[in-house]
């Protein structure tokens, strides 16, 4: 997987797919932990097999990803972590964005959330940053309502066409 194919694919336009087809709207209630996984196709390329995976661990972390499947393996394209650790690696190539050096070996814990990217050379999503440096809206989640916003805000990053809405999430503080 590479940064330049990865940005391809992110790209495109997706839709929620349920037994084989297109699915326009979907509608979720979060229950806890979360565990929803969709499949994903791109009407321009329908080889492609995508999977979003909307998780949430025992310590109430939070992941939500998207990867590539083929025959054999998973190719992580784009994964928003909240409440989680991670530490990059600690090597500079040139494929490291600028942007990345001032995180280079370091545990991005001390952020409440992090986005991981897919840069060339390294393993899939090995490389973070904390969403205080990223454009993504959600930098933090404290509730539910948090959690559906960043839901949604996931759903619009990735360019998912099928309608997405999320009714009445829990009141909890997480």
């Amino acid at each position: 997987m590479t940064t330049e194919y990865a940005e391809h694919i992110l790209g495109l336009e997706k839709f929620i797919t349920q037994d084989g087809g297109i699915v326009r709207t979907v509608r979720l209630t979060l229950d806890t932990p979360l565990n929803i996984h969709w499949k994903l196709k791109v009407p321009a390329e329908m080889e492609l097999d995508l999977r979003v995976e909307i998780q949430e661990s025992p310590k109430k972390a939070l992941k939500i990803g998207l990867h590539h499947q083929d025959d054999t393996t998973q190719h992580g394209l784009l994964r928003v972590d909240y409440h989680s650790r991670h530490r990059n690696p600690v090597d500079l190539t040139d494929a490291v964005p600028q942007s990345f050096h001032p995180y280079a070996g370091m545990f991005l814990d001390q952020w409440p959330g992090h986005i991981h990217y897919v840069v060339d050379g390294f393993p899939t999503l090995a490389w973070a940053i904390p969403l205080e440096a990223d454009s993504f809206p959600v930098k933090d989640i404290q509730g539910m309502d948090h959690v559906r916003n960043a839901v949604l805000a996931f759903c619009k990053r990735l360019n998912i066409a099928t309608q997405v809405t999320i009714e009445n999430p829990q009141l909890r503080i997480l």
